[in-house]
């Protein structure tokens, strides 16, 4: 991630609505409460929506190494009923699925992170998650040179606006995906990376429209 670039955290707008009574219930459980890291768990699962999907896939691990304590807080977001958790964790094989309740799916609302100790931990975690996937698909150069050369322009809020006022499923998926990008939170796939890359390029240009 690039110093002096803008992170991007996602709430769904009915999220930030009740975002005060929200923290007001978890407060008390979490030493050291924060309402950055409350926001930035609640953005993961943003962030990471897949499309006709029964929920987020994510590795508690990955949740904790860029929150602190982040993992007491989607404890207390699915305690409250603001997130729900699906399926199994087996670790190597598969990890619980996260979604937001019936009750507060509605559009991601994007807003600025300004918490610099919290933006550099994310950076930390990003850089190192990089090298280690360029180490281990060393032969790929051009895919790696390619991938670090993604970046999105703003305009797309204004094509979003126009396109997907209703689709509310789709918008969310376009707009976490380019949130994503514009946070440096991508890496090619460990396995068959060549394919993985153009996989994920179709699948940006074919469901965006921003080609």
């Amino acid at each position: 991630m690039n110093k002096g670039k803008t992170y991007y955290q996602l709430i769904p707008k009915k999220v930030y609505q009740n975002l005060s009574v929200i923290e007001d219930l978890i407060r008390s459980e979490i030493k050291g409460f924060s309402s950055d890291n409350l926001k930035e768990v609640i953005s993961i699962i943003a962030c990471h929506v897949r499309k006709d999907e029964g929920g987020t896939p994510l590795k508690m691990d990955y949740i904790k190494k860029l929150v602190p304590q982040g993992h007491q807080y989607l404890k207390n977001l699915i305690d409250i009923e603001i997130i729900k958790r699906s399926g199994f964790a087996k670790k190597g094989i598969s990890s619980y699925k996260y979604l937001f309740v019936s009750e507060y799916e509605s559009k991601f609302v994007r807003l600025p992170l300004t918490n610099a100790k919290l933006i550099r931990r994310i950076r930390e975690v990003y850089d190192k998650q990089n090298k280690e996937a360029s180490r281990a698909i060393r032969g790929y150069n051009e895919q790696v040179r390619f991938l670090k050369m993604l970046s999105i322009d703003e305009s797309f809020k204004e094509y979003l606006n126009d396109n997907y006022s209703i689709e509310t499923d789709q918008y969310n998926f376009i707009l976490g995906s380019a949130t994503r990008i514009a946070n440096e939170d991508i890496f090619i796939p460990l396995i068959r990376p060549q394919a993985g890359f153009i996989a994920m390029l179709r699948t940006w240009q074919g469901d965006s429209g921003l080609s």
